[in-house]
C-alpha cells in the first residue's frame, strides 16, 4: 500500500481546519512518530521521500530499530529485562520517559503515529502517545498494522490497543 505524504498531510490539515483557524503560513509543526519495529521501518522509508513533515521521531524498545541510519530524534525505551514481556509492562516502563515524549509532541499542530499493533511496543505506546497528544490538543492521526489472521496470540492485545488508539486519534488508517 502506498500512501502519498502530501495527501496524508492535506487530509490532516483539512480535518483540523474546523478546529483551528490558523493559515498554513502560520501553522505549527507536523511531527511523525515511528513506534516499534514496524513504525520505525515505515517512517525511515517516508523520511527518504522528503515529505512536508517537520520532525521525524523514532521510538522503540529495541536498539536495532533505532540504528538504521535515518535522521531524526530517537528514543530508546530501556526495559531492563529480556524475554517475552507484556504491553502493560512496556507502558509502565514508558512512564519514566513521559517528559521526553511530551517534548517530542510539544509545538506541533499535527502528529502522525506509525506503528504495528501486533507487537508489544506498538500496542503499548501508540495509544499512550495518542492520549498524550489528545490531552495537549494536538491533532493525532495513526497508521497502524494489525496482526495476520494466523497470529491468534496477538489478536487480543492488538484489539485492545486499537480500541484505545481510536478513542484518542482524530483519524486512523488500519493496514
Amino acid at each position: 500500500m502506498v500512501i502519498k505524504g502530501d495527501l496524508l498531510c492535506g487530509m490532516a490539515v483539512s480535518h483540523l481546519s474546523g478546529r483551528s483557524r490558523r493559515s498554513l503560513h502560520t501553522r505549527k509543526g507536523v511531527a511523525a512518530l515511528g513506534i516499534g519495529t514496524f513504525g520505525c521501518r515505515i517512517l525511515s522509508n517516508l523520511a527518504k521521500r522528503r515529505l512536508p513533515i517537520d520532525s521525524y521521531n523514532y521510538i522503540s524498545c529495541d536498539k536495532n530499530d533505532l540504528e538504521n541510519g535515518t535522521d531524526g530524534n530517537k528514543l530508546h525505551i530501556d526495559l531492563k529485562v529480556g524475554g517475552k514481556i507484556s504491553p502493560a509492562y512496556v507502558r509502565g516502563a514508558a512512564t519514566k520517559y513521559t517528559k521526553h515524549l511530551e517534548k517530542l509532541l510539544h509545538g506541533n499542530e499535527v502528529v502522525f503515529i506509525f506503528s504495528g499493533l501486533g507487537g508489544t511496543t506498538g500496542s503499548a505506546l501508540s495509544p499512550l502517545i495518542a492520549e498524550m497528544a489528545h490531552q495537549m490538543d494536538i491533532g493525532c492521526f495513526a497508521v497502524a498494522s494489525m496482526p495476520f489472521a494466523f497470529e491468534k496470540s496477538k489478536h487480543f492485545n492488538s484489539g485492545v490497543a486499537l480500541k484505545r488508539l481510536r478513542k484518542h486519534s482524530d483519524g486512523i488508517i488500519i493496514i
